[in-house]
């Protein structure tokens, strides 16, 4: 495909798009913690804008339920 000019590029299974180092330098994959599952990693924002701070950590994890209070409070 490439000696015809057709775009193409390799096929990662799931190990090897989040270990991939374009993965890391783009934090697409970020770090949060769970007070139960300690360090976790997810899925960062795929959008990024120059003015925004991308961090590589993202704050706790709440629990189910755990500011439900406080969302109901600011639909009142």
């Amino acid at each position: 495909m490439e000696k015809d000019k057709i775009p193409c590029g390799p096929i990662f299974n799931i190990k090897e798009a989040v270990e991939n180092p374009q993965i890391e330098s783009r934090n697409m994959i970020v770090k949060a913690f769970h007070k139960v599952v300690g360090d976790f990693r997810l899925a960062g924002n795929p959008i990024k804008m120059s003015t925004y701070k991308d961090e590589k950590t993202r704050g706790d994890i709440p629990d189910l339920d755990e500011h439900r209070e406080k969302i109901l409070k600011e639909f009142k």
